[in-house]
């Protein structure tokens, strides 16, 4: 009776294990079309950003814009929204959204605010967000080459006249830093990454281990292994530390101190790796995940301005 008692205890444990990391997977890498509604965001919540965030929707609803389309390597279509300043001096921003979000959702503010200084912008939905297709969230991994396509569709778009700067949020972070190491157009200036992880596995295990106090092994290996089944990649793939590594390209690192979903570590140590010659690292204080720009908005506007302009003729 004991050895069938022990036999049950560990096929219920295992059984465990595995519903858990399918939860895992299933609730982290598919594309989920009610993530659009989401009013908090990790580690705090939007509402108290409502009325900023409503009037620059507002504002984008408003201003003129011409919607961009591509096909990804895998054949997902992909979607854009280009937003041209009135008296465009030269540069770009290219900005990719964050999880479960959306382009026009997270960066009508900044749109604004870098339209009124005369620079272009691009809002780019990643793939399974917004209106861009797909199946399975990229997490960097995949988004990098999307990223990749997009600054060749736009090189070739403005004849080579703009000077492009890739912007992102947290997973559009990731996705920015980790296409630095690709092969990109000269017009490519820099990289602008908002509270970036150094890699989804990273990130991952860093969850599990401080907000649900579970254990990385073998949760993660097992819901791993039904991703590069079924997205076709590894949590480990995803690895935007890794990449700053054989990226010259301007850098600037944006975190906020108080950020317990990707901490604050983890932009550290993707300064330190970056072989970049210039690079800058904003540090927020007070401010949560992704909440860097509403916290100080005044610093990170000027921090972003002066690195644009500093990196612009280099």
């Amino acid at each position: 009776m004991l050895i069938l008692f022990i036999a049950i205890v560990i096929i219920a444990i295992i059984l465990g294990f595995l519903a858990g990391s399918a939860y895992l997977f299933l609730t982290t890498i598919p594309r989920s079309e009610s993530s659009a509604k989401a009013t908090k965001m990790s580690g705090g919540s939007w509402d108290k950003h409502r009325l900023l965030l409503n009037e620059s929707r507002e504002w984008l609803d408003s201003a003129e814009r011409e919607d961009l389309h591509i096909t990804s390597f895998d054949g997902a279509e992909l979607a854009g929204y280009y937003y041209p300043a009135e008296n465009c001096g030269g540069c770009l921003v290219m900005a990719f959204n964050g999880y479960r979000s959306d382009s026009r959702g997270q960066y009508s503010h900044i749109t604004r605010y870098l339209n009124g200084l005369g620079i272009d912008v691009v809002l780019l939905d990643d793939r399974a967000h917004g209106a861009s297709g797909g199946k399975y969230v990229g997490f960097g991994a995949l988004d990098r080459y999307d990223c990749k396509l997009w600054t060749e569709y736009l090189d070739k778009k403005f004849g080579g006249k703009r000077k492009i700067y890739m912007y992102g949020v947290s997973m559009g972070a990731a996705t920015v830093l980790m296409a630095g190491a690709l092969e990109l157009p000269a017009s490519v200036k820099g990289i602008i990454a908002d509270c970036g992880f150094t890699s989804a596995y990273d990130v991952f295990k860093h969850v599990l281990n401080s907000w649900y106090h579970l254990p990385a092994f073998p949760l993660l290996n097992i819901s791993n292994l039904m991703c590069r089944i079924f997205a076709g990649y590894e949590y480990k793939d995803a690895d935007a530390a890794a990449a700053v590594k054989s990226s010259a390209l301007p850098l600037l690192v944006i975190h906020g101190e108080n950020d317990t979903f990707v901490p604050a570590y983890m932009a550290h140590e993707i300064y330190e790796a970056s072989a970049s010659a210039h690079k800058k690292l904003l540090m927020v204080k007070n401010a949560a995940h992704a909440e860097s720009y509403f916290i100080d908005m005044q610093n990170y506007r000027k921090t972003m301005i002066d690195f644009i302009r500093e990196t612009e003729n280099l």
